[in-house]
């Protein structure tokens, strides 16, 4: 008790005889001046900086999804490349041809969701600017309604399932089901 109070006091001596003590030092004002124009979610050290992106280690779970109607529309079934090369038995070959495909795969599916993305902007342009000259349609049209629109989101959907067979001619159905068990938290006996 006596020790958490002398230091009490010293530290509000310090703070009297110098004013600087107590508050941030020079250096540290200068640099949140200089930090306030990058974004936190950028700042050193933070999960986006190289050191911590270099130690990230794959997960086995997908991250969720856009939470609108067409986003869970179009929420792929198919694991990433990433999960895919937790797959222990996975063979060099396997990994070589699992690299390219996926390569393939998105590129080809970022090109459509492009258009969608564009398809989507025009539909929500076209529609507000009915609504600001005082023509509301009635009922209120939905994106995935539209002609467009739900052309792409079947082209997407054709993609995936080609990727899907694709998929289980280069992985071999013991492979998948080590991702499985991946996914509930066991690891293969012959990988421990």
């Amino acid at each position: 008790m006596k020790t958490s109070t002398l230091l009490v006091i010293a530290i509000a001596i310090a703070a009297q005889i110098n004013p600087a003590f107590a508050s941030k030092s020079n250096h540290q004002k200068q640099h949140d001046a200089n930090s306030s124009a990058v974004p936190r979610e950028f700042a050193r050290g933070n999960f986006f900086s190289d050191s911590a992106a270099a130690a990230v280690v794959p997960s086995v779970d997908k991250r969720p999804g856009p939470g609108d109607d067409i986003g869970k529309m179009l929420i792929d079934p198919n694991p990433t490349l990433e999960q895919m090369r937790l797959i222990p038995s996975l063979e060099e070959a396997q990994r070589k041809e699992l690299n390219e495909f996926f390569n393939i795969y998105r590129s080809d599916l970022k090109a459509v969701r492009e258009q969608l993305s564009e398809q989507r902007k025009e539909f929500k342009a076209t529609l507000a600017t009915k609504m600001a000259s005082g023509v509301a349609p009635d009922p209120m049209p939905k994106e995935e309604n539209d002609p467009a629109i739900s052309l792409l989101i079947d082209q997407i959907k054709i993609r995936q399932e080609h990727f899907t067979e694709v998929l289980k001619r280069i992985v071999r159905p013991a492979q998948m089901e080590e991702l499985e068990q991946l996914k509930r938290g066991k690891v293969p006996a012959y990988a421990e």
